[in-house]
């Protein structure tokens, strides 16, 4: 019986640290933008490996993005998921994550061929409360 009221007392505060951890605005922010950058990295690697188009395509309410071949279908993910699609509002621990402003040249997309990213350079602003990051993407 002690065994049972030790394990659930260590539950109950593993969880309360968790979402402490996670509730912090710099972990969440700093996550979201890592796994951005990430994805970025994969897709373009992604189509210079497959000699294929693919393009990011970022949601116009700044809730998340998604990974689109050159038919606009959304294409499977890194691990095996269905699709590449990253919903900020619908993941628990990027709640409240927004891309708040693109600076890619008035379009709300970044495309990779084969020899490189469209457009070359830009910045993604994503916020989160009062925080904000800035992804800066850089010719190379």
């Amino acid at each position: 019986m002690h065994l049972i009221l030790v394990l659930s007392t260590i539950s109950i505060l593993s969880c309360a640290a968790i979402l402490r951890w996670f509730g912090r605005a710099e972990i969440t922010l700093d996550s979201a933008v890592s796994l951005l950058a990430e994805d970025l990295r994969h897709v373009q690697g992604r189509a210079a490996f497959e000699n294929a188009e693919l393009q990011v395509v970022f949601f116009e309410d700044g809730g998340g993005y998604e990974v689109l071949n050159v038919s606009g279908q959304s294409i499977p993910g890194p691990i095996g998921t269905p699709s590449y699609l990253r919903r900020y509002d619908a993941d628990a621990v990027f709640a409240g994550v927004k891309i708040e402003a693109l600076d890619l040249g008035g379009v709300r997309r970044i495309r990779y061929t084969p020899s490189g990213p469209v457009p070359q350079k830009g910045t993604i602003h994503v916020t989160f409360g009062s925080e904000q990051r800035s992804l800066e993407l850089a010719e190379r």
